[in-house]
C-alpha cells in the first residue's frame, strides 16, 4: 500500500462558542504573537526578533520559512509593529495572530438513535455489496470478545436495530488482513489518554505532541481530566481501539498506531493549527480533526492563511461535513479510514 497523508476534517455536530479577536496567545495576559514568513531561515528570524525586542519562539510546524515571534513588551507602537517588520529585508509576510475558539464536534443529544437509524436505513439499499451475504456470520478470525462489539452495527450490521443490513462493509477488508497495520493516525483534539486500556497498546508517541504546554514541550498528549476534555480520547477509540482484549469495543483500524496532538483546551491561533497539521507529517498518515469553527448557520469561517498552507502540502485531502448522532459519528471515522485502505 502506498503511503498517503490524509487530513481528515470531520464535522460531526452543532457547535457553540463565540469568536475571540484578541492578539494574545491562549492562556496569557501580556504576550502577543506574530507569524512571519521570511528568507534566511532560523538565523535570520532570530536576528529580526532581536532587532525589534521580540522573542523568537520556533518554526511554524513544517512550513518552510515561517516562524513565530513573541512580544511581551507594553509598547505604544504595537499598532505599527506589523508594518515595521514587513518593511525589513527578506520579510515576505507578517501577521499578528488572533485567537479564536474551535468547538469539538459531538453527538446531537436528545435523539433516539435506534428510531433515527431505522428511518435512515429504510431509504438505503437493503442489500450489502460485499462477500458476506445477508444473514451470514463473520469468520472465526473476525469474531471479537469485546463486550460492545455486538452493538457496533456500523462495522457489522446483522440486524441489531432494524431489518436493514446496511453497514460500512468493512468485514471483507478485514478478511484480507487490512486492519490498520502500518498506518499511523494522529487525533488533533483536546488530547488522548494513552493510558486507556483500549489505547495503550496501539499508542504512538511519535505521532503525539502537546501544544498547550501543560507538560512542557513533549510527546505526551494527556488531556486535562475533566468533563470538557475527553473528546480526543473517544475519537481515538473509534479509530484504533484494541480488539480481543475483552474491553469496550473494536476500532475501525484496530491494529493502527494512534497518537494525539493536544490543541483544543482554550483558544487557538492560526499558527497553532498549522503546526498541528504539519507535525511529523513524514511519519503520520492520517490526521483526524473532529472540530471546527462555530456552525450555527449564521456565520462562515474557514482556515487561516497558515492553515491553508499547511493543508496544501498534504494530498489527498478529505473533507467531511454533516450533523450527526452517535452512530453516524462513528461511521464517519470509519469511512475515512476505509478511504485510506482503498488507495
Amino acid at each position: 500500500m502506498d503511503r498517503a497523508v490524509i487530513v481528515l476534517l470531520t464535522v460531526c455536530c452543532l457547535m457553540q462558542g463565540p469568536l475571540v479577536t484578541t492578539g494574545r496567545q491562549p492562556g496569557t495576559k501580556q504576550h502577543f504573537f506574530y507569524a512571519v514568513e521570511m528568507d534566511g531561515g532560523t538565523r535570520a528570524a532570530r536576528a529580526l526578533a532581536e532587532q525589534h525586542g521580540l522573542q523568537f519562539i520556533s518554526r511554524i510546524g513544517n512550513l518552510e520559512g515561517h516562524f513565530t515571534l513573541r512580544d511581551s513588551r507594553g509598547r505604544p507602537d504595537r499598532a505599527t509593529l506589523v508594518n515595521t517588520l514587513a518593511e525589513r529585508t527578506g520579510v515576505r509576510w507578517v501577521q499578528r495572530q488572533q485567537t479564536h475558539y474551535r468547538d469539538k464536534r459531538a453527538v446531537i443529544r436528545g435523539l433516539d438513535p435506534h428510531h433515527s437509524l431505522q428511518e435512515q436505513q429504510s431509504e438505503l439499499p437493503s442489500c450489502r455489496q460485499d462477500s458476506l451475504k445477508t444473514g451470514d456470520q463473520p469468520s472465526p478470525s473476525l469474531t471479537f470478545n469485546d463486550p460492545l462489539w455486538p452493538m457496533q452495527w456500523e462495522l457489522f450490521n446483522h440486524g441489531q436495530y432494524s431489518s436493514s443490513h446496511f453497514d460500512l462493509n468493512v468485514m471483507p477488508v478485514w478478511s484480507r488482513n487490512i486492519t490498520g497495520n502500518g498506518v499511523v493516525v494522529s487525533i488533533i483534539d483536546d488530547g488522548v489518554d494513552h493510558t486507556n486500556t483500549d489505547l495503550k497498546r496501539n499508542f504512538e508517541a511519535l505521532a503525539s505532541f502537546d501544544l498547550r504546554g501543560s507538560h512542557g514541550l513533549s510527546h505526551d498528549p494527556m488531556p486535562i481530566r475533566d468533563e470538557e476534555n475527553g473528546h480526543g480520547t473517544r475519537c481515538a477509540g473509534e479509530v484504533a481501539m484494541e480488539a480481543n482484549n475483552s474491553y469496550c469495543g473494536v476500532g475501525i483500524a484496530f491494529n493502527a498506531r494512534i497518537g494525539g496532538i493536544r490543541l483544543l483546551d482554550g483558544t487557538v491561533t492560526d499558527s497553532m493549527e498549522a503546526t498541528s497539521l504539519t507535525f511529523n507529517n513524514d511519519f503520520i498518515d492520517v490526521y483526524v480533526c473532529c472540530w471546527g469553527p462555530r456552525d450555527d448557520g449564521q456565520e462562515m469561517a474557514g482556515p487561516g492563511t497558515l492553515t491553508q498552507k499547511a493543508l496544501s502540502i498534504h494530498t489527498p485531502i478529505l473533507y467531511m461535513h454533516a450533523h450527526m448522532h452517535v452512530h453516524t459519528h462513528k461511521l464517519m471515522h470509519a469511512c475515512a479510514l476505509a478511504f485510506l485502505y482503498s488507495m
